[in-house]
């Protein structure tokens, strides 16, 4: 990599807002061993571009790895954004950006727009720049927008099978990506002139059976819960300051209740996607393994895992998935309780060159980890602590 273009990366970096918290998050300072191991699992600046991104999205935008000569850390963002990570560089066309195979590498997304999503998702800033091979920097935005142009729903249908790679036919990572980005009520056009809007990539995606896609139809069913949480989220926020107002105006309206996420009227797609996302709560509540754990059966019947790395997989996207799902009350619940608690089981029983063999659970687990426990903290009490290892009436998780 060239001088100036190392230069343009470094100011490009310096200057890119990012919404980000410290990289071990509160689990880290609750001493969970888990959440270390998953956090330290080894990687280098010579691993898959992949990696690096699932780290970003599971640890946070400061997620850092040592470089495989020197072993000095570099942040992993700094590798993608510069298109400096292995087998990877960045480009630019008329419909905007995206990452593209180099040296004869293979093309580095095994799933349509897996790298964006995670990207939104850490979060970074839609501001952020990447470096072209040219030196040209474009913003996080210009993927988006590219993604957004090369969508088409209308070609999807409920039977298709499953299409993986850059341009495959999966939803969960798009529903994902522009769920962060906050395309919830835009209207765009595709290039087959056809208008787009995220009510139409989720009416495809919940007319498909619950297993439908990559690694048994978690994935997808993690799109939807999180589109349809984020749009939940907009909503209420819209709620209150209407409701705000109005107290303002009529002082006998403060007595009243304030808006709240389950008294809000979905309506068309979105109450459909409630009433999906409710539906497979109520599978996974009725397939959840005595200890707590979930399998590839997860959403047709009761079945230990083959092996320990995959009882990490499933459950970690499981508990991912109830992370977006679930109104804040439930999160108290003995399912989510008891799958945190089984999957830091698991991962305590693995070692480090496991993790690292099969990272992209090791990334799930960690950000299924990270998301339950700032849920938690966000609800109030004493949950900084984190503690699933406590029974259901001890308050240092839960109060």
């Amino acid at each position: 990599m060239n001088k100036s273009k190392i230069a343009a990366l470094v100011v490009v970096l310096a200057l890119a807002p990012l919404v980000l918290s410290s990289c071990g998050d509160r689990l880290v300072k609750g001493n969970n061993k888990a959440w270390m191991a998953l956090f330290n699992t080894p990687l280098s600046t010579q691993d898959e571009p992949w990696k690096l991104v699932e780290g970003i999205r599971a640890f946070g935008p400061r997620f850092s790895v040592p470089d495989s000569i020197t072993a000095e850390r570099e942040q992993a963002i700094a590798l993608v954004a510069g298109g400096i990570a292995k087998g990877l560089k960045v480009e630019k066309d008329p419909m905007g950006a995206y990452f593209a195979a180099a040296d004869g590498f293979p093309a580095p997304e095994d799933h349509r727009d897996q790298f964006i999503a995670r990207l939104t998702g850490a979060p970074t800033d839609l501001t952020f720049s990447f470096i072209t091979k040219v030196g040209e920097p474009v913003q996080l935005d210009l993927f988006v927008r590219r993604a957004m142009t090369y969508i088409d729903p209308y070609s999807m249908s409920a039977s298709d099978e499953l299409v993986t790679g850059q341009y495959g036919n999966e939803l969960g990572w798009t529903l994902a990506a522009f769920s962060h980005s906050n395309l919830h009520k835009t209207i765009w056009r595709n290039y087959k002139n056809r208008d787009m809007g995220m009510e139409t990539l989720l009416s495809v995606a919940i007319s498909r059976p619950v297993n439908w896609g990559s690694y048994e139809g978690l994935i997808e069913q993690a799109g939807i819960a999180t589109a349809l949480r984020t749009y939940m989220v907009n909503m209420l926020d819209e709620e209150k300051s209407l409701s705000d107002a109005e107290r303002k105006k009529d002082e006998s309206k403060k007595r009243g209740p304030a808006p709240d996420m389950r008294g809000l009227e979905l309506k068309g797609t979105w109450d459909g996607a409630r009433k999906h996302v409710n539906g497979v709560l109520e599978t996974m509540r009725q397939n959840q393994n005595p200890d707590g754990t979930f399998s590839a059966t997860w959403h047709s019947g009761k079945q230990r895992a083959d092996n320990e790395m995959d009882a990490v997989l499933y459950t970690a996207l499981a508990l991912d998935f109830m992370g977006w799902a679930m109104y804040d009350d439930e999160l108290r619940d003995e399912m989510p309780r008891k799958a945190a608690k089984a999957l830091i089981k698991s991962v305590e029983k693995l070692t480090p060159e496991i993790l690292s063999e099969n990272y992209f659970a090791a990334a799930s687990a960690g950000r299924a980890l990270r998301q339950y426990n700032d849920r938690l903290i966000a609800l109030g009490g004493k949950a900084a602590r984190y503690n699933p290892e406590a029974s259901p009436d001890d308050s240092a998780c839960c109060d």
